[in-house]
């Protein structure tokens, strides 16, 4: 299948296997096991390809006790793999709000059909709601692909419009892409190792103007359902809407960390009447003295020469268009910042810090009021580390292997309480890097704290998962952890 009408490609990176993809605007291509999207390109298919067999209305009427999917000729394909499918999509249904699920429009079907050039079984499911996905079974009779190397996946744009393209194909042993197929307006949910064939045995689609919906587009995949079953851990928590007012916080434990590779953003909506008193409250302190700067590295740094151990405590206000960030530490409480449309501001806002705090430990059940650049001024008793290394198996591939280590040897104690003592005590840096290596400390007066390490090359780390510091070198680290960090 070619690339006629398409224009402009939207690229997406190779990301490692244990890095999961952050949800940003819209949705994206996805996999199953929690890797990221393959770089493409528009070069033409070369693949051999077979006359698409014309596609049959599935009835509801085909539906047997204890299948979920109603595919026309199940017969065409593997059986392990629609038992599969059946086990895929009964369990994205049990992670749906909806009373119920029937089959799925038969001129998508069709569609999805056609579109797959034949090579494919479809059967869709539609809730009550008119939330739409598909599964593809890829038929016995589908062409193979002899020069396969690995998976190629992203969007493009369609020439002349907005409308994005789920394309699909292969990299061949010359590193060419070989595009297969482009179905309009999908986004897919992939499964298995991309660099082996069997990746295209089967895909579940789900339409653009449904997966609008984050809550249900979540069903569709681990990580989503992971993600769902944190938020239904914390009641009080929801997905980011559009306008709304909210409190948000960085947050970080062993439940985020399989889903989501750095801080994650903790989102507490708030209702009409606490907004209203919020911003009475912000009004209230209006004529009090601030202190404007031109950006938001100013304003830090101006505080901190007032008070060096005030940090920013990952959380903030938004009310309405208005964003206040909050910064503090044990000793002192009640900084905002406010940012306007040319300038921040910094204020002192007590009763707004307390409230946004309470609410924070009253959904998370954390103190983000208790930061202190001293906490390492007690000596360590103990400390271990959770980290992942990347290590070949014996397959020959490359997968990640988490190493743990606890350290009681008072002289690396020593060397880790200076290590980290001075990374709190400098400046902030939050970096880019997965931050999936969990390390416990305990003080010898048995006071506890967690932080998250960066995996991979970055010698940063996240004060309780919420606020980033550099700590020098990785190698410093490394000798301390020779176990788990080798």
């Amino acid at each position: 299948m070619g690339t006629k009408g398409v224009g402009t490609v939207k690229k997406y990176a190779v990301i490692a296997a244990a890095m999961i993809l952050a949800w940003s605007a819209g949705c994206s291509i996805s996999r199953q096991d929690g890797s990221g999207i393959k770089e493409e390109s528009l070069e033409s298919s070369g693949a051999k390809t077979e006359k698409a067999p014309e596609p049959q209305n599935p009835s509801p009427s085909l539906e047997k006790e204890g299948q979920v999917l109603i595919f026309e000729n199940p017969s065409s394909v593997s059986g392990e793999l629609l038992e599969q499918c059946q086990e895929y999509a009964a369990e994205a249904e049990r992670y749906v709000d909806s009373a119920s699920f029937v089959p799925a429009d038969s001129e998508r079907v069709r569609d999805l059909t056609e579109l797959l050039s034949g090579h494919y079984e479809v059967a869709g499911r539609r809730d009550e709601k008119g939330r739409e996905y598909y599964l593809a079974v890829r038929r016995l009779d589908a062409p193979e692909y002899d020069d396969f190397i690995s998976l190629s996946i992203g969007y493009v744009e369609a020439a002349g419009s907005s409308v994005q393209v789920c394309q699909i194909g292969y990299d061949d042993e010359s590193g060419n892409e070989k595009v297969l197929y482009q179905l309009p307006e999908y986004s897919a949910e992939l499964f298995g190792d991309m660099e082996t064939s069997d990746v295209l045995d089967r895909f579940c689609f789900v339409p653009l103007e449904t997966c609008g919906d984050r809550a249900f587009f979540n069903a569709f995949s681990e990580s989503g359902r992971l993600e769902l079953d944190f938020l239904q851990k914390h009641p009080g928590l929801s997905f980011f809407e559009e306008g709304q007012s909210y409190i948000s916080c960085y947050y970080q434990d062993e439940d985020t960390i399989k889903f989501f590779s750095e801080p994650y953003e903790c989102i507490i909506p708030l209702a009409l009447d606490e907004a209203e008193m919020m911003q009475e409250l912000l009004e209230e302190e209006q004529g009090q003295e601030s202190s404007v700067f031109d950006n938001e590295g100013q304003a830090i740094s101006w505080l901190q020469k007032q008070n060096p151990s005030v940090r920013t405590t990952g959380a903030k206000l938004i009310l309405g268009d208005n964003c206040y960030r909050l910064l503090g530490c044990r000793e002192q409480e009640g900084y905002l910042i406010a940012y306007g449309p040319q300038s921040v501001a910094v204020e002192c806002h007590e009763p707004v810090y307390s409230y946004v705090m309470d609410r924070i430990k009253e959904v998370m059940g954390r103190d983000y009021k208790t930061f202190t650049d001293a906490w390492f001024d007690t000596p360590l008793a103990e400390a271990s580390l959770d980290f992942p290394r990347l290590e070949e198996g014996d397959d020959g591939k490359l997968a990640f292997r988490t190493v743990s280590q606890t350290i009681t040897d008072p002289e690396k104690l020593k060397r880790l309480g200076q290590l980290l003592g001075n990374a709190i005590r400098g400046h902030e840096a939050v970096s880019g890097c997965p931050y999936k290596g969990v390390l416990n400390l305990v003080r010898e007066d048995g006071e506890t704290l967690q932080m998250f390490l960066a995996a991979d090359s970055c010698d940063s780390i996240m004060y309780e998962g919420r606020i980033g510091f550099e700590y020098g070198s990785q190698e410093d680290m490394a000798e301390i952890f020779d176990q788990a960090m080798k």
